[in-house]
């Protein structure tokens, strides 16, 4: 078994995995936190950046912070350049954050093999790269006079060397970050994509069979199972015990698994509870004083969770809205998504009633701000949702730009993804509030409910990001390996058999003998491997070979000793030690300066003449239990 790590960082998921002659890619996210490093268009010009002419002003630095002044926005995807694509079979994808960079595997790599995702996670997939398609668009619609993004000025690795070290590392690998795909790159690889449900076996070959179970992260995130003959691989993607509207993460079938890859947790010594806490405060007490509230964010559905606790919260007179071109569609697929929510969403359908009841309640959704219906509803103070989490394209770029120098309003930072210092400084003096409070509802070692979950799963080898790998307890783990980007590791599948199909002519051939309990024939066939299967045909080539003695089973050893006293005779004695750790026994000959070490697995003969060997390998074949002949 090999497995490679090509995903940059453990939030942007994505690795190889060579079983059994299947190849697998599980996940292809993008380090979406690459567009940081981009400086934001914003609509007052005498904040916008200057067009850059030349290498000396692509770049930006403000503080200790390093931005590309180009609006064109590129994305750090995982490293492929180095990969044969065309040889992957199937890519299985976990949650709809980690399928962003799905097109760009499939519409450009020559993939030709199958993808296999819940039905969730296809749907709201699609709507976040299109989201994305549309951010990105409206930026290269207001840029078209600018420098061409082909190749810019800022991906020329002299520009990169010429600065000091700590500023090359916030722009990593700029040579491999790429423009953002179409929609009709979109709705080809969705196209593509095979559903499947929570629980569903399904066989990729007649060798391997795969399963996805509830992650507990978001709607139709989970984690998969993957099973051969004799090895059972768990790939634990983004999984969280926090599920408050979804179904619950499904821990049983992880249990005993030959090898755990665990992609991501946390470390945050707070619960995405304490913070939700700490946000509607937040926001009752700026609305009070008359402030607006912005949260930037994409549409998920822990963003919908945040919806119905300040929903909940805030006064009627007070309107929340979410701006975003994806919002209303997620929102209304969610609703329709029953089998992979909570038991409590679940019973409000049979009611029935909108598991999630944002048109009934105060949130509305609009695709932008200069939709006419948003200007028709708009009023002050108001929360706003809106996208994109990272400030750097979509609705909240001017927002925030209209608001920041009031001090009543506030912005509220919920992403995990991205550094929120790094996010503001480019907006600086800000004058509003500023609060952070990411909601990360991943597995969180720093309240000990990784180590828990080991101690219950109990896997034989587990596989995790050296990021994380010095916070796990390994006290109930049999080994360990760590990994970072590209690694390679390669694991030696420990099988003493392997099943095999024999055509139906090669079975009516067979003559077996029973011996106790077993029964064997001799096969003279041709051993072919098909989709990871062995089989075994007839063959009529073969030769029929020269009747022979066929020898079973591991030699007598008394026998052994007896022919061994009549070959020295008089001349020498046979010691014979016996090792209970090895189970063996092991005869030494010291007059043939020789030594026969039997055990249930293999004999070894150690001796120097060759004459001698021979009569040596002679009395070990005679001692053993003869079956047939042939």
């Amino acid at each position: 078994m090999k497995f490679i790590c090509i995903g940059s960082n453990p939030g942007a998921s994505c690795f190889l995995l060579k079983l059994k002659h299947t190849t697998i890619l599980l996940d292809c996210g993008i380090e979406l936190s690459s567009i940081l490093s981009f400086f934001p268009y914003k609509p007052t010009k005498d904040l916008q950046p200057s067009k850059p002419n030349s290498s000396s002003d692509v770049l930006i630095q403000i503080g200790s912070n390093l931005f590309i002044n180009d609006i064109h926005l590129k994305y750090h995807i995982p490293s492929t350049d180095l990969l044969d694509l065309q040889s992957i079979d199937i890519i299985l994808i976990s949650n709809f954050h980690n399928m962003l960079a799905l097109p760009y595997f499939t519409e450009f790599c020559g993939f030709t093999g199958k993808m296999i995702a819940t039905e969730p996670t296809i749907q709201i997939g699609r709507q976040l790269m299109r989201e994305l398609v549309e951010y990105t668009s409206r930026l290269d619609s207001i840029a078209h006079n600018n420098l061409p993004s082909q190749f810019p000025l800022w991906q020329n690795e002299g520009v990169i060397s010429n600065l000091s070290l700590p500023l090359q590392k916030q722009v990593p690998n700029l040579v491999e970050w790429k423009k953002l795909y179409t929609l009709q790159d979109v709705e080809s690889s969705i196209s593509k994509i095979r559903s499947c449900s929570y629980n569903e076996k399904m066989a990729v070959s007649d060798a391997l069979q795969i399963t996805a179970v509830s992650s507990g992260y978001c709607l139709g995130g989970c984690n998969w199972i993957i099973q051969t003959k004799h090895e059972k691989i768990s790939y634990v993607s983004q999984s969280s015990l926090h599920a408050r509207s979804i179904m619950s993460l499904d821990t049983k079938p992880i249990e005993n698994s030959d090898f755990l890859i665990l992609s991501d947790i946390s470390d945050h010594t707070r619960t995405p509870d304490n913070h939700l806490n700490d946000l509607c405060n937040a926001i009752a007490t700026t609305l009070t004083h008359g402030g607006n509230i912005l949260i930037p964010v994409n549409p998920s559905d822990f963003v919908f969770d945040l919806y119905e606790q300040i929903a909940a919260f805030v006064s009627p007179s007070h309107p929340i809205f979410f701006v975003d071109p994806a919002a209303d569609n997620i929102v209304s697929y969610s609703n329709i998504s029953a089998e992979y929510l909570s038991k409590k969403k679940q019973e409000k359908v049979n009611i029935p009633e909108a598991p999630f009841n944002f048109k009934m309640g105060k949130v509305r959704t609009f695709k932008s701000v200069s939709d006419g219906k948003f200007g028709s509803v708009y009023q002050e103070p108001c929360v706003v949702f809106a996208g994109h989490g990272s400030l750097r394209c979509g609705d909240s770029v001017g927002l925030l730009e209209m608001w920041k120098s009031n001090p009543r309003n506030a912005l509220v930072i919920v992403d995990k993804h991205y550094d929120f210092i790094r996010c503001l400084s480019v907006f600086e003096p800000i004058a509003m509030q500023v609060f952070h409070f990411p909601m990360d509802w991943n597995l969180n070692q720093g309240m000990g409910e990784v180590d828990k979950l080991l101690q219950q799963w109990k896997p034989a080898h587990l596989l995790v990001h050296e990021k994380h790998a010095k916070k796990i307890n390994f006290a109930n783990i049999q080994d360990m390996s760590s990994f970072k980007h590209m690694d390679v590791l390669s694991f030696t599948l420990r099988r003493r058999y392997e099943k095999c199909s024999i055509s139906p002519e090669l079975a009516e051939a067979i003559r077996p003998v029973y011996y106790g309990k077993q029964s064997v024939s001799h096969l003279s066939a041709l051993l072919t491997l098909r989709d990871g299967v062995y089989y075994l045909s007839t063959d009529p080539s073969l030769q029929k070979q020269q009747s022979q003695k066929i020898i079973w089973g591991c030699p007598i050893w008394k026998a052994v000793f007896v022919h061994l006293q009549d070959l020295v005779k008089n001349e020498g004695v046979v010691l014979v030690t016996e090792d209970d750790s090895k189970r063996s026994i092991t005869f030494k000959i010291p007059t043939l300066r020789a030594e026969i070490e039997i055990s249930q697995t293999e004999t070894k003969i150690r001796v120097d003449d060759p004459t001698t060997r021979r009569t040596l390998t002679r009395i070990v074949v005679d001692s053993c239990k003869p079956l047939l002949k042939y």
